[in-house]
């Protein structure tokens, strides 16, 4: 978060001054993060994130030019977004880079445009930046929380077409059949929301108060392990839309190959435009086979105290995990218990323990507790 002394501080970093005329998207027009802001997103994994012209998706889009950024590079990633794993991300563009399909801006001016982020934990983000003002362009700061000297970060969430898997999942010959739960009120940040920075500059003119809604589930066999590509091509919609409060039953084929998964998400009807891209995920291993057995643990000591990292490759039936820690002259014992995050999708996680905790104990080990009281070791790691 950046403090800010005064309004006119920011104009002057982005060299504002009065509005003027657009120019083409062949110069500059700015579209990212500039003041040091950042969305808060799960980033130990792949983040995919696009933008694209309100009721005019098809022809005006990213498409799949990068435009996020999860870590400083010193080469097209130099704001806010810190280190991979920090859970710091930040949109850093420009609509004229070679590639960009097409140009929100044209002689009536700058166009609506949504941008939607997908983070490693099938989390994500809905914004609208308006265009209005020529200076400003396609400033993401504009749909941030301003209190007239701070930019607040905004935190993905689940309210974006995120469906969370309820009970168990019924598998059989080459199907399964899964109860779903959508949050139903699907949030849009924007630049005319009450308190952002945008409605702070009076840049909202359109009076924008969009209807955002989800359409039919959607489906996709891809990779195991990594952010699926979003693009609704790679989608098969269902036959089954959310009901009232957001309950839903559909049976989907599953995948052979057990390095693929199928994914199983949601699209955003914003304004009666459906975004190009799901919006909304979460992760199962193909076949339904792999058990919520915690994966990738790793254990680093620094400064007396001891980082615990580890994933999940899917969390059907499990209802806790525990770190535990044991030693040559002390039995197994438990260090903390962690509530999990991944909806029955996947999920990632970090522990900080003090060495005082740990009791001389140099063996750590994730124990995932499943529903019916079993309990599913990972492979003990050393520090």
């Amino acid at each position: 978060m950046r403090k800010v002394i005064v309004a006119v501080a920011i104009m002057a970093v982005l060299g504002l001054g009065a509005s003027q005329a657009y120019a083409s998207c062949g110069t500059p027009t700015a579209l990212g993060h500039t003041q040091d802001s950042y969305f808060l997103c799960a980033d130990n994994g792949p983040v995919a994130a696009y933008a694209y012209q309100l009721g005019a998706a098809d022809i005006t889009n990213t498409g799949l030019i990068k435009i996020v950024c999860t870590a400083f590079d010193g080469a097209n990633c130099f704001g806010a977004s810190g280190a991979a794993g920090d859970g710091k991300v930040t949109i850093e563009s420009d609509w004229s880079i070679p590639g960009i399909n097409n140009c929100p801006v044209d002689g009536a001016g700058g166009h609506r445009i949504i941008l939607a982020v997908q983070c490693a934990d099938g989390q994500g983000l809905l914004a609208s930046i308006g265009g209005s003002d020529a200076g400003f362009a396609y400033t993401v700061e504009l749909v941030h929380p301003f209190d007239g000297s701070n930019i607040a970060p905004i935190a993905a969430g689940n309210r974006t077409g995120r469906p969370k898997i309820v009970g168990s999942v019924a598998a059989s010959a080459g199907s399964a059949t899964v109860n779903l739960h959508f949050e139903t009120d699907p949030l849009l940040y924007s630049d005319c929301d009450a308190g952002s920075l945008g409605q702070f500059f009076g840049l909202c003119i359109d009076g924008f108060t969009p209807t955002v809604t989800l359409g039919a589930i959607r489906t996709s066999i891809q990779r195991c392990g990594t952010n699926p590509d979003p693009t609704l091509t790679r989608w098969t919609a269902t036959s089954v839309t959310p009901n009232a409060t957001g309950d839903a039953v559909i049976t989907v084929a599953l995948p052979t190959d057990p390095t693929m998964c199928l994914f199983i998400g949601g699209a955003a009807n914003i304004s009666g435009s459906t975004s190009p891209g799901i919006t909304g995920f979460v992760q199962l291993q193909g076949g339904l086979a792999a058990s919520p057995k915690a994966e990738n643990v790793k254990a680093s000591m620094a400064n007396g105290k001891v980082t615990v990292t580890w994933s999940t490759p899917n969390e059907i039936g499990l209802a806790a995990l525990k770190v535990m820690a044991s030693s040559k002259s002390k039995d197994l014992f438990e260090l903390a218990t962690i509530q999990p995050k991944g909806n029955g999708g996947s999920g990632f996680y970090s522990s900080v323990l003090s060495m005082g905790d740990l009791k001389g104990a140099r063996t750590i080990i994730i124990r995932s507790v499943l529903t019916d009281g079993t309990t599913l070791d990972a492979a003990p790691v050393n520090f």
